[in-house]
């Protein structure tokens, strides 16, 4: 096979691989970006449906957020506008009753009795003000043992960490990391959108060269890439990849004992456009003693987009999950089958390669696999969601730029 020698490759074409090329062509290196599949984006591609980009699952940018922040820093348009409070619905027994959004709502939902509305409040209060106490190796399940004195508070606040964090495993996920994610979005709020945009916002700056269909074989510690065809030296290789994919391709005793202890985040989700809402009053719901989750995410004048999951728990299996997502939209948008215009279904949608976990400080892997390797994906930093890889990003393009990574130098 040949070889080559370049500056910098960056492995992977999602937003954290587009973001770390980005980042790093601005400080002036020259990078390659190798995607295997035919399509850049990751899991920030928006496949059509019914003719319109719609996001693969629920997606949400967390306006507070470190993607919001480093997307626009690098001129990349996102979305800014939050959904609307409106018609924001909860649901346990198969009823529905106002979601506890503001103050007024705390004080008058079913959901709670009187003191538990205090209790509510007595919780939330803390991580509002991002004072919550909330221990580093503190699981979500043990904070919320200790800060819910009844099922239906515990019930009510875990439906809220799961719809802000996208994951369903309270027993491992870090208290800490968890607090922090529902502070950011109760204080900043979310915006919905194709996250397509964002790929080809990224893809359209200076110095971004993606190469599709371009499968690595193998990285070594030293930065050399095996390809199917060719052999690569790099000054300095970027996995931005899940960790499954990292960890196969670069060999390391560490990374592998890393991911056996891994708990990835998966979703059962369904997508459904149809030509109206059949229940306009309702806008979102939010499953509480079910992991459940639906909402308008577009409407125009003729086509509705619809997204629909359950947050599976470690080990579930989610093509088990279609006829409870189906019961969850005749409750949502009863008589949606009769304007249904396309549908989609994708039983286990991997979320994040690894939660935060409560045992070992919500930490993530490490940004610096090898001498010359290094990791921006999602399981490298800590955190949560695609904030969590651009941060990675944001900091191992600061590393790489550093001009003792040369091998010229």
């Amino acid at each position: 096979m040949s070889e080559k020698t370049i500056d910098v490759a960056v492995l992977g074409a999602g937003l954290s691989g587009l973001t770390t090329a980005a980042l790093l062509a601005r400080a002036g290196r020259q990078v390659r970006v190798f995607e295997g599949s035919p399509r850049v984006g990751g899991r920030a591609q928006s496949p059509t449906l019914a003719g319109a980009p719609v996001n693969l699952g629920p997606h949400a940018l967390y306006l507070g957020g470190a993607s919001a922040r480093v997307l626009t820093e690098l001129g990349v348009s996102c979305p800014k506008t939050p959904p609307s409070a409106q018609g924001a619905t909860a649901i346990r027994g198969g009823a529905l009753s106002p979601l506890p959004s503001n103050l007024w709502r705390l004080f008058s939902t079913p959901l709670l009795s009187v003191s538990e509305r205090f209790s509510f409040a007595r919780a939330l209060g803390p991580v509002l003000m991002g004072a919550f106490n909330a221990r580093g190796d503190e699981s979500l399940a043990q904070w919320l043992s200790r800060s819910s004195p009844s099922t239906e508070l515990r019930e009510l606040l875990e439906a809220l960490f799961r719809l802000t964090t996208y994951a369903n495993a309270p027993e491992h996920f870090s208290a800490a990391v968890a607090c922090r994610q529902l502070s950011l979005t109760l204080r900043k709020n979310v915006a919905y959108g194709p996250f397509e945009r964002l790929v080809e916002g990224l893809m359209a700056l200076p110095g971004v060269n993606v190469e599709c269909s371009r499968p690595v074989r193998s990285v070594s510690a030293d930065g050399r890439i095996e390809l199917d065809d060719q052999v690569i030296r790099a000054d300095a290789v970027v996995l931005a990849l899940p960790l499954e994919a990292s960890a196969k391709v670069f060999q390391s005793h560490a990374l592998a004992e890393f991911q056996r202890e891994a708990v990835p985040a998966k979703a059962a989700c369904l997508d459904l456009v149809v030509s109206k809402l059949t229940a306009p009053q309702t806008r979102f719901v939010l499953g509480i003693d079910r992991p459940l989750y639906a909402a308008v995410h577009r409407e125009q004048p003729s086509q509705v987009v619809l997204q629909l999951a359950r947050y599976l728990a470690p080990g579930e299996r989610g093509a088990e999950a279609l006829p409870e997502l189906e019961a969850l939209a005749d409750g949502f948008q009863p008589g949606w089958r009769e304007v249904l215009i396309e549908r989609r279904f994708l039983p286990e949608l991997l979320v994040t390669s690894a939660v935060p976990l409560a045992k070992n400080g919500g930490r993530g892997f490490g940004l610096q696999l090898g001498e010359r390797v290094f990791a921006a994906a999602d399981w490298a930093q800590g955190g949560v969601l695609a904030d969590s890889g651009i941060l990675a990003a944001r900091e191992v393009a600061r590393l790489i730029s550093q001009p003792a990574l040369r091998r010229s130098a």
